[in-house]
């Protein structure tokens, strides 16, 4: 599987953009809308931080870094955390 990098910079290129926003709701939902390609992009998304094991956070913005991948109707980014927590294991062998 790709590094996240370069899933985005691939999604970038071919200038696929998925939509994440805050809805009005009272259960708090999060819409998260695309085509099939934007749907594709963040399972792979997913799928590469998973097997990225060098860093156990990875984090898209509309408003910062990966911007291009986001509709202008986005609102919400993403943050994808992978556990056991990469700093929690460097805390304990520093400690």
């Amino acid at each position: 599987m790709a590094s996240f990098d370069n899933v985005c910079v691939y999604c970038v290129d071919k200038r696929i953009k998925v939509t994440i926003q805050k809805m009005e709701d009272p259960d708090n939902w999060i819409l998260i809308e695309g085509d099939a390609k934007a749907l594709a992009f963040l399972g792979h998304l997913l799928i590469s931080q998973s097997e990225f094991q060098k860093d156990c956070g990875f984090q898209l913005s509309p408003k910062g870094p990966g911007r291009a991948l986001f509709n202008r109707k986005s609102d919400t980014g993403l943050y994808i955390h992978r556990l056991p927590c990469l700093e929690k294991r460097t805390r304990k062998k520093g400690t």
